[in-house]
């Protein structure tokens, strides 16, 4: 027969303490095993409009975009962290509008330019993506110009917030390995007015067009010139050993 002693259990109306699930005003994620998250939304829209504001996204030939504002729609970015410093992740659903203006085939132009701030995307992805809003009318070349550039310079500024946030949150943790763009490939001219190409542009009417096509012209030319005295002197040579012998 099996017998219980009644006597080791717990009276009526008293719990064991051993044994009662209770809030405890000391519990904390030990070594921070489990995943616990914040947000940093305003720190991350600081570096990008740091980073975006009063840049050119493309400026070449008298032909020039700019960057005038960059808002946050909606939408927030987090930090995700558990293990230490081993497991840091800074997932994104904001989105943002970069107003911009400019200049193309001497017209002037105004837009904005709406997107999904996405570390995880890339340069071709974010091209793809992204919306081009014209404040009057819409120019196909330009709104090829805009996704090939806007999306290089938003994609290096948002490499660079997840920079800042990994040094602020997480200074030791392994980093996402982005590539490397480059945003263009002419110089950067802050200063428009003090252009002399821009000014010579204005000025005769030369075309951006007619510009490259001269440039082009130019380089065919060199080509042929060093061809030619690489045979004449080829010829030379020859003539003269002829002699020797």
């Amino acid at each position: 027969s099996c017998f219980v002693d009644t006597r080791a259990m717990a009276k009526i109306g008293e719990g064991d303490p051993r044994w009662i699930v209770q809030e405890r005003d000391d519990g904390r994620n030990v070594d921070e095993w489990h995943w616990s998250d914040g947000d940093c939304t305003p720190e991350a829209l600081q570096v990008l409009q740091d980073q975006m504001h009063g840049e050119f996204i493309f400026n070449r030939f008298g032909n020039y975009m700019k960057v005038t504002a960059v808002v946050r729609r909606d939408g927030n970015v987090s930090r995700c962290k558990s293990r230490g410093s081993r497991g840091v992740r800074f997932p994104s659903d904001m989105h943002i509008s970069i107003s911009w203006k400019g200049e193309w085939d001497l017209n002037e132009h105004t837009g904005k330019i709406s997107l999904d701030v996405d570390p995880d995307e890339g340069v071709k992805d974010m091209a793809k993506h992204m919306v081009v809003k014209y404040d009057k009318g819409r120019v196909k070349e330009l709104d090829e110009m805009m996704r090939l550039h806007a999306s290089k310079l938003v994609y290096k500024s948002i490499g660079t917030m997840l920079g800042a946030l990994f040094d602020k949150y997480a200074p030791d943790a392994n980093r996402p390995e982005r590539e490397e763009v480059i945003l263009r490939s002419t110089p950067i001219r802050k200063s428009l007015s003090s252009s002399g190409s821009t000014a010579a542009s204005t000025s005769t009417g030369v075309t951006p067009a007619a510009v490259r096509k001269q440039e082009e012209g130019s380089g065919s030319a060199v080509w042929w010139v060093v061809s030619a005295a690489i045979v004449v002197a080829a010829g030379v040579g020859f003539f003269s050993l002829k002699q020797n012998m």
